[in-house]
């Protein structure tokens, strides 16, 4: 017999705790379906598979690859932004470097619990709530209602 209980698994945890490839995805998932953020995700990551490449790449290119998914400029200007700002400080390794990071929360909330592994925040996300209120065997966060 099947449970009843459905797991929430984040496409993040496919991304085995990657800075690079976390931050990646949480750009394409801001406003986009998971789905279609996973298709563009991989082909940006096959076609850039290091910051160092990605840093490298013509904007009109990678526009090419997400334009598909709306918000394409802001997402690039994203990416350059964050990017540039590791290549200079390098990957944050606690939440005090995180919060230098010029990333918005959804982004660095990804980071916070898929690389640092900090699973005591409550993120805004509906689906990251979630999915800490079951790795934490809590019903519900502070600040979150039985329905979300």
């Amino acid at each position: 017999r099947r449970s009843s209980i459905t797991r929430i698994e984040p496409v993040q945890l496919q991304l085995n705790a990657d800075p690079y490839k976390i931050v990646m995805m949480a750009v394409l998932l801001q406003l986009a379906h998971w789905k279609k953020s996973l298709e563009v995700y991989t082909e940006l990551v096959r076609r850039y598979p290091t910051i160092a490449y990605f840093n490298r790449s013509r904007s009109s290119v990678v526009l090419e690859v997400i334009k598909g998914l709306g918000l394409a400029q802001k997402r690039i200007d994203q990416y350059k932004k964050i990017f540039g700002w590791v290549d200079q400080h390098g990957w944050p390794k606690n939440n005090e470097e995180l919060a230098a990071m010029p990333a918005g929360r959804y982004i660095k909330e990804c980071y916070q619990i898929f690389v640092l592994k900090d699973m005591k925040l409550i993120p805004n996300d509906k689906v990251l709530k979630a999915y800490l209120a079951q790795e934490t065997n809590q019903t519900v966060l502070p600040g979150m209602t039985k329905d979300e």
